[in-house]
């Protein structure tokens, strides 16, 4: 099967959205005199798809725009590229509309997409591209990613993290639903104590955390039995 799209997946947008410019530079040989123009969407080869902010999703209305960039011929170069962004936010006739561009775009045409609910991806889109899981892990990355979360939720985050509770009930009823939230706080917290203690135990701790990672995006059957499991492997050695 001949891929003309690549889906960028992991739970941190601005990393997956940094990492699909980078492939439509190359793909583009963007220079950097035109490398404010793919950012602005001025570029004529070059097409921009995301979530109107007063929008709830990309309505099907989008498609019809995607359709008539798709097949018209290339102004600088002999290549052409759209970056969507975050396709989980796409209606689902938008998804199935989309589609048959995916199946059969023109030969010279890249489709890059992101996502960070990989499993709200239509399983059809997921299986005509090229996947690529965007690496993040500084704490940079993910205080970024925290940056616009509720400062109640990070505060009660880390002061259970630093308090020698096993287990908080109250918390875990008021927080199970940011499960995955919560692990990227305990990640960042344990990796602070890993630089300064050099700790087997703690190292063994992040793995585990990490390994807990592909269980999240609530589609867990118990969340609150999820937040027991996190916080014992936390809490615990």
């Amino acid at each position: 099967m001949l891929y003309h799209g690549i889906l960028l997946y992991s739970n941190n947008s601005k990393a997956n959205l940094e990492r699909a410019y980078d492939i439509i530079y190359d793909y583009l040989k963007i220079d950097n005199t035109n490398i404010n123009h793919i950012k602005n969407n001025t570029y004529p080869d070059f097409l921009f798809i995301s979530k109107n902010p007063n929008d709830n999703n990309i309505p099907i209305e989008i498609i019809r725009n995607i359709n008539d960039f798709v097949y018209l011929s290339p102004i600088i170069s002999n290549k052409k590229a759209i970056i969507i962004n975050n396709i989980n936010d796409m209606t689902i006739n938008a998804s199935n509309a989309f589609l048959k561009i995916l199946e059969e775009p023109p030969q010279n045409i890249l489709l890059v997409l992101t996502t960070n609910k990989l499993f709200s991806v239509l399983p059809t889109i997921i299986s005509r591209c090229i996947k690529e899981k965007v690496k993040y892990s500084s704490s940079n990355d993910i205080t970024d990613y925290l940056h616009n979360k509720n400062n109640d939720f990070i505060n009660d985050s880390i002061n259970y993290l630093n308090s020698n509770i096993m287990f908080d009930y109250d918390f875990i009823k008021q927080y199970s639903n940011n499960v995955y939230d919560f692990v990227l706080i305990a990640i960042q917290n344990l990796n602070k104590q890993l630089l300064e203690k050099h700790n087997i135990t703690i190292a063994n701790k992040i793995l585990q955390l990490q390994s807990l990672i592909n269980l999240l995006h609530n589609t867990y059957p118990n969340l609150e039995n999820l937040m027991i499991a996190v916080m014992y492997i936390i809490k615990s050695y």
